[in-house]
């Protein structure tokens, strides 16, 4: 059964508003005929007159007067046509009746109102590559952007991705200019935010990339930056590196060789290296310095000449003192030539003025400091080749600490004689009389006692 007509139509009479379901309960009449037996032939029509084919021709003109470009084809402001029965468009312009379709500039209209303020406009959003299981978004604050088959697509709702692309959800969306930075997002983009103040190029979760902002680029998680002032800015545990190799780290330039040709520094500190010539040229001169630290005959720092000949303009000065081993610093050589004078111009002295009848101990080259019967050199370390003795008594100088073949001349310098102990092992003694003076040698070292070996 059915509710659109067709064949045969049911009625049914009940006490009920609801129609029988059941076939059955109807009474069925046939509304339409069987199909009825071929008739015969017509009779056969007049014959019609010969048709023709109507074809209508179009052409174009900017002026009325002539064609347009490509013999009247490109559409004009005015459009011409006619029919006839010759598929070929007549090339004479007269042919055509022509009927202006495009009207003349009209006055400028008046000013409209302003409009209603907008709702705030959602922030283009490129995502780079298109990627499944990802959530995409077109709300009011985001529409996010992807590159899916070299094509960008624009997010129509907000969805996440299947395994599949589903271009259902996109709009093809190949370029746009954005208006507020003239950023012009194409394939392979990876700028991630874009606002009025600043611009974020980097991945995806802003965990890493370049921050552009008030003319200066940095990265925001090195630290790295080219400053508004066209500074370039490591951080402290930054470093720069130059054909694979470190050159700039901790505010140091480390490099294996500096190519200058004036290098200005304030303090220089390396382990080795060579120089052509070496200029103190400060105004009030200038110094190497050696760190002398260490014992024996062996120092932490050394200076090492290597030359045929090296030239000192000046006075050269050996001068310092070994702690280690109580006396001043020595000159080695193996070979000590003089033009002119060599030596001090004086002898170095010690002087004793007492009233001791004792021993008197002079410490030549002994430390310390003078007391009772003990007497050392004025300044410590200094050579010592003259003892004046001084003093209005008889007493005994003992000459100690002295290195061993040394010629030293004790003077007495009083009315008194003086006794010498020429070796205090055996007690011998010599006298000096008053106003003169005795030659003597030094023996064996013994420190603390007298070492006077002989007299002249």
């Amino acid at each position: 059964m059915s509710d659109t007509p067709n064949t045969y139509i049911g009625t049914a009479v009940t006490t009920s508003s609801t129609a029988p379901t059941g076939y059955a309960s109807y009474k069925w009449v046939q509304l339409k005929g069987s199909q009825g037996p071929k008739g015969d032939q017509g009779i056969k029509g007049p014959t019609g007159a010969d048709g023709k084919t109507t074809y209508l021709h179009i052409k174009y003109s900017d002026n009325g007067t002539t064609f347009t470009a490509n013999n009247g084809e490109t559409p004009g402001a005015y459009i011409g046509q006619y029919t006839d029965f010759t598929a070929t468009d007549s090339t004479t312009f007269s042919a055509y009746t022509w009927t202006k379709v495009k009207g003349d500039k009209g006055d400028k209209g008046d000013k409209g109102e302003t409009g209603a303020t907008g709702l705030p406009g959602a922030l283009i959003r490129p995502r780079g590559e298109w990627k499944a299981s990802t959530a995409y978004v077109n709300d009011s604050q985001y529409r996010d952007t992807v590159i899916y088959n070299g094509n960008t697509y624009s997010c129509k709702t907000g969805h996440t991705s299947g395994s599949s692309f589903d271009s259902t959800k996109w709009t093809l969306f190949n370029e746009f200019i954005n208006v507020a930075t003239q950023l012009l997002v194409a394939q392979n983009a990876t700028i991630d935010i874009l606002g009025t103040s600043g611009l974020f190029v980097g991945n995806l979760s802003k965990t890493q990339g370049w921050l552009m902002k008030g003319g200066s680029i940095k990265h925001n998680v090195t630290g790295v930056e080219l400053t508004a002032e066209g500074k370039f800015s490591l951080p402290a545990t930054g470093a720069m590196l130059v054909g694979g190799k470190t050159f700039i780290t901790s505010g140091k330039i480390v490099t294996d060789f500096i190519d200058v040709d004036t290098l200005k520094v304030k303090h220089l500190d390396g382990a080795t290296g060579s120089f052509k010539e070496l200029t103190a040229s400060g105004s009030s001169g200038g110094k190497i310095s050696f760190n002398t630290s260490g014992g024996s005959d062996n120092v932490a720092a050394s200076l090492n000449i290597d030359f045929s000949r090296t030239w000192i303009s000046g006075d050269l000065y050996q001068q310092g003192y070994n702690s280690t081993y109580k006396r001043s610093w020595r000159f080695y050589t193996s070979d000590l030539w003089c033009r002119g004078e060599f030596g001090h111009s004086k002898m170095t002295k010690m002087e004793y003025y007492g009233y001791d009848t004792g021993e008197i101990y002079f410490h030549v080259y002994g430390v310390g400091n003078a007391g009772v019967r003990h007497v050392y050199p004025v300044d410590n370390g200094q050579p010592v080749d003259c003892i004046i003795l001084s003093g209005n008594t008889n007493y005994i100088a003992c000459v100690c600490d002295a290195s061993t073949q040394k010629m030293i001349v004790l003077i007495n310098n009083s009315s008194y004689t003086k006794r010498i102990s020429l070796n205090y092992a055996s007690q011998a003694k010599t006298e000096i009389s008053p106003w003169s003076f005795k030659i003597f040698v030094t023996g064996a070292m013994q420190s603390g006692v007298n070492n006077l070996f002989g007299m002249g």
